[in-house]
């Protein structure tokens, strides 16, 4: 029983020397973690911590941890290096390499994470300075906005007289020829034709105007020094006020066409004995103001 129990390390330290030398033969000299040769020949070591094999097994080894420790830290894998640097260390606490690995590797980890804040703050400029971005398109969203509703708020009088003038538009209804005037009264009861030799200036004249107050300048398009015109028919009323005021065309598209509008709904026109259908042509110009 004795022999047996003396035994039995010595057996043990064999098969780990036996699985080192056979990690060395399938070049497993320091991988994979826990199966390779460095790590059987400390355990074997541990077994038997006088065998000279075993010592100058673990010696050799020295410059493989050493070469794959340095191309660790080159290669900013940190866990594996910390893994080699631990199996130099056990194996040769006193190695002169050890001091100049470890400042190695310390001054690596620094580095990478000095560079990795580099990246985080640079990020976040990047997004401060997207969110400024967008925060000032906002606001010149809301400043469009907001000269829009002052436009739209702007008075519609101003001091200076226009320098158009209403053109007369043909009245849309002609002189009854004097072959219709002479139709049975059953045809049109209610309007006796007039003489043959009636005038047909009342119909085809536009009444007296009477207020014309000037178009307002749209504040976008005085700003940005832009000239128009537009052409507006309209209806004028027996009571001398107008309707069915529309834009014919105008020039640029869409910039004065409203300011033309509001400005003709509010002519007024002597009042008359019909109604009567007439144009005008606004001119928007930033010398004139109209």
């Amino acid at each position: 029983m004795p022999a047996r129990e003396t035994d039995a390390p010595a057996s043990a330290a064999d098969s780990l020397g036996a699985r080192a030398a056979r990690a060395m033969r399938e070049g497993r000299m320091y991988t994979p973690a826990g199966n390779s040769a460095i790590d059987h020949w400390l355990a074997a070591r541990e077994r038997d911590p006088d065998d000279a094999t075993t010592q100058a097994a673990i010696i050799d080894m020295q410059p493989y941890l050493l070469i794959a420790c340095e191309q660790a830290i080159a290669a900013g894998d940190f866990d594996e290096a910390h893994r080699l640097f631990d199996l130099m260390t056990r194996s040769a606490p006193r190695a002169p390499a050890l001091p100049r690995l470890a400042a190695a590797l310390g001054d690596a980890e620094k580095a990478q994470q000095l560079a990795q804040e580099a990246l985080e703050r640079e990020a976040r400029e990047q997004e401060a300075a997207a969110a400024e971005a967008t925060k000032q398109a906002v606001q010149a969203t809301a400043s469009v906005a907001a000269e829009g509703a002052a436009e739209s708020l702007a008075t519609a009088d101003r001091q200076e007289p226009p320098e158009e003038t209403p053109a007369a538009a043909p009245a849309p209804e002609k002189a009854t020829p004097p072959a219709v005037a002479a139709a049975p009264a059953a045809a049109a009861p209610a309007a006796p034709p007039p003489p043959a030799s009636a005038p047909a200036s009342t119909e085809s004249t536009a009444p007296r105007l009477l207020r014309k107050p000037p178009p307002r300048y749209p504040l976008i398009a005085r700003s940005r020094r832009i000239e128009g015109s537009v052409r507006v028919a309209f209806t004028v009323n027996t009571d001398g006020t107008v309707a069915n005021v529309r834009v014919l065309s105008a020039e640029p598209d869409d910039v004065f066409d409203r300011a033309a509008v509001e400005a003709v709904e509010q002519y007024r026109f002597a009042p008359g004995g019909r109604r009567q259908d007439s144009a005008v042509t606004i001119n928007f110009s930033l010398g004139a103001s109209s």
